[in-house]
């Protein structure tokens, strides 16, 4: 089983992902990357993930020519519904995180915590690589997954 934590990666920019799956792996986290809406459903169906990380304009499905703020939406509205709140903590099971390049003002962010993100960074992240790392690690804490063992790990191997 994979003793780290496990990061559901939903990115459709190759350069971004190679980026944020460094800095991921610096952090001392493994990762599975999609690039769609549809390929991260499939994924939060079967696989046990420790938080989730994700673009807001992405792909739809494969094959998609047109990125959508939708479809990153609907991303974390998916991963919302598998992983809810703990009603015991009123946290959140599994974090997400919404990673964006527009500016990030009240609008966006309430509507992201509308459809259940429990963070909004702004890219490029590698800019801002301790505020990342801060921010999954309180995530992870407040929902009780400070300690990997408590994530449940994986069904699948990862990047």
């Amino acid at each position: 089983m994979n003793k780290r934590p496990i990061a559901l990666l939903v990115e459709d920019c190759p350069d971004m992902a190679e980026e944020l799956g460094e800095l991921l792996t610096e952090l001392g986290h493994t990762y599975l990357h999609v690039r769609s809406r549809e390929e991260a459903q499939l994924l939060l169906e079967e696989t046990q993930f420790c938080y989730v990380l994700t673009d807001l304009q992405i792909f739809d499905r494969p094959g998609s020519i047109v990125a959508r703020e939708e479809a990153g939406f609907a991303v974390i509205e998916s991963a919302r519904a598998v992983y809810p709140f703990r009603a015991t903590t009123g946290e959140h099971t599994v974090p997400i995180i919404l990673v964006t390049g527009y500016p990030i003002d009240r609008e966006l962010v309430s509507e992201a915590e509308a459809c259940g993100a429990d963070a909004v960074l702004r890219k490029p992240l590698s800019a801002n690589r301790t505020r990342l790392e801060v921010v999954i690690a309180d995530l992870l804490r407040r929902g009780g997954k400070g300690c990997h063992p408590s994530c449940g790990g994986t069904s699948r191997e990862a990047a």
